[in-house]
C-alpha cells in the first residue's frame, strides 16, 4: 500500500508526467497538488481518484 499520493501515482503510472497526461493536466499542476503547494479542488480530487482507481477518501487522506 502506498504511503503517499506520489507513491500511488508512481505505482500506477511510473511518473507524475504520465498521470498528468492521462488527467489532461500539466505535470506542474499535479506536482503542486502532490506537494500541497496548491489546494486541490473537488474536481481535481475526483479526477485523481478516478485516474488512480481508488476511493475519493484515499486521495483526501493523502492530501490532509
Amino acid at each position: 500500500m502506498a504511503k503517499s499520493l506520489n507513491e500511488l501515482i508512481l505505482e500506477k503510472y511510473g511518473s507524475q508526467a504520465e498521470c498528468a497526461r492521462v488527467m489532461n493536466k500539466t505535470r506542474q499542476y499535479l506536482n503542486k497538488i502532490v506537494l500541497k503547494q496548491r489546494e486541490a479542488k473537488v474536481t481535481d480530487i475526483n479526477l485523481l481518484a478516478e485516474t488512480l482507481d481508488v476511493p475519493v477518501s484515499t486521495i483526501v487522506n493523502f492530501l490532509s
